[in-house]
């Protein structure tokens, strides 16, 4: 056998085991990312009258209005925040911003696989804020707790009425 190609066998083991290792690791982040997500709803998205619902999503984007929904022009996934009070909501992309609810136009919701999020569209911007929020059901409580003033798309409002929730 010659050696070049007994090298070539070695390299293809190498990064084929690499590979599996590599899948294993996501696999397992994943895993427990959706249970400290769950975990984090249970304890953070509790119904309270005076207090803001605070949820954690998986990413947060930026975007342009007129662009897909899949491109952004800047991410977090390290610190990802969605905070919905009262009268306003707060968020993080590349900083914590904080808008009105009256500021928004519309609310529009995109599930893929293995994804659910929910774009905010603001009145006079063209920038959109997205946030996968990882699961329609999360989704779902997102919206449920906007205020009746906010308006939806179809996409939002058939989502809405087809998850039973409480929040």
């Amino acid at each position: 056998m010659p050696e070049y190609l007994l090298y070539g066998l070695v390299v293809i083991a190498q990064i084929i085991s690499i590979s599996i290792f590599v899948l294993i690791i996501r696999h397992a982040r994943r895993k427990s990312h959706d249970q400290a997500s769950t975990l984090n709803d249970v304890e953070r998205a509790a119904p309270r009258e005076d207090g803001p619902l605070s949820m954690t999503p998986i990413a947060t984007f930026s975007g342009i209005v007129g662009v897909p929904w899949w491109v952004s022009v800047a991410k977090n996934n390290s610190d990802p925040e969605l905070v919905l009070s009262q009268h306003s909501m707060r968020y993080s992309v590349q900083c914590h911003r904080s808008r009105a609810y009256e500021d928004l136009a519309c609310v529009d919701v995109r599930t893929a696989w293995g994804t659910a999020s929910v774009i905010f569209r603001f009145k006079g911007s063209p920038w959109t804020f997205s946030a996968n929020m990882g699961h329609p059901e999360r989704v779902a409580r997102v919206l449920k707790a906007l205020p009746a003033t906010v308006p939806f798309t179809r996409r939002a409002s058939v989502l809405l009425t087809s998850q039973n929730l409480a929040i």
